[in-house]
């Protein structure tokens, strides 16, 4: 009876410096949309901890998460900015 040897496909873990925190837009998304920046910031503050403690793949998670949170924050705050300067007066 032959063994079978299955290796488990290993993710490339990303370099330190490829993975961005998105601190500063994080505290600037704060002031267009409150709570999505305060998540924005709370994952871009994991992402360097993960980073400074070499787990690059949950740094490389949290750093998506915090861009994610970040961007959505902006468009909402934007919209919302734009909203209350063209609508009704």
């Amino acid at each position: 009876m032959q063994s079978l040897n299955i290796q488990e496909k290993q993710q490339p873990e990303p370099e330190s410096d490829s993975i961005n925190d998105y601190l500063f837009p994080s505290i600037i998304s704060i002031f267009f949309c409150g709570i999505g920046g305060i998540v924005a910031t709370v994952y871009s503050v994991r992402t360097r901890t993960h980073k400074k403690n070499g787990d690059y793949i949950l740094a490389a998670e949290t750093s998506k998460k915090a861009q994610v949170w970040m961007i959505i924050s902006l468009i909402l705050g934007g919209l919302g900015i734009l909203g209350s300067l063209i609508g009704p007066k």
